[in-house]
């Protein structure tokens, strides 16, 4: 079970962000590939930077890199390519002080809750969440991002472009919060000790 003591150790301080509004996009070897949307993440940043300006941080590798480096290029779109990384401090360092981290996929996908959700709320970093279910209702329930469809992404925009530093530095204690109570080692085993109880 070490690899769950991972998601308890990465950032300390969860109630900071830069100034500018910042998304990250974390994925790792080979991540950068055909289940996300996005072309969603452009509209989204094209529509917020007429309102305020926004920086895109990208930390992974795959299939499509070039082609979504060539494409935010041509769209004008600020970002920083930080190559693929399994150095958890560095990572730390550059979501914790993100606004967001892009959990969009595209419609087609089916995932209750993927790996890269419990990595951002590791780094006390709220989503914006285009999956349903699962990750959806943890989302609404527990105010720890926004959640949006790709057929409507006006109303994302809208409420990015007037959300507040306070607001976003709640939704970080929040996310993490929720790693914590449902996602750690210590959640895991008390959870498995209610399942056993509940057996025998």
């Amino acid at each position: 079970m070490d690899h769950l003591k991972k998601f308890e150790s990465k950032v300390l301080n969860k109630n900071e962000a830069s100034e500018v509004l910042s998304i990250g996009y974390l994925g790792n070897i080979g991540n950068i590939g055909n289940i996300y949307d996005f072309d969603s993440l452009f509209e989204i940043i094209k529509g917020v930077e007429k309102i305020r300006p926004v920086w895109l941080h990208i930390i992974g590798l795959g299939p499509r890199r070039d082609w979504l480096i060539s494409s935010l290029e041509a769209l004008e779109i600020n970002y920083i390519e930080h190559g693929a990384s399994f150095d958890e401090n560095l990572k730390s360092a550059i979501m914790s002080s993100c606004w967001f981290g892009y959990n969009g996929f595209k419609e087609e996908t089916e995932i209750g809750l993927s790996y890269k959700s419990v990595d951002y709320l590791s780094y006390g970093l709220p989503f914006l969440n285009s999956l349903k279910a699962d990750t959806f209702e943890l989302v609404k329930s527990e105010n720890i991002g926004i959640n949006f469809d790709s057929t409507n992404i006006d109303q994302l925009i809208a409420k990015m472009s007037s959300i507040t530093s306070s607001e976003i530095a709640n939704m970080k204690r929040k996310s993490y919060s929720v790693l914590k109570s449902k996602f750690s080692g210590k959640s895991f085993f008390t959870d498995m000790d209610q399942v056993l109880e509940a057996i025998y």
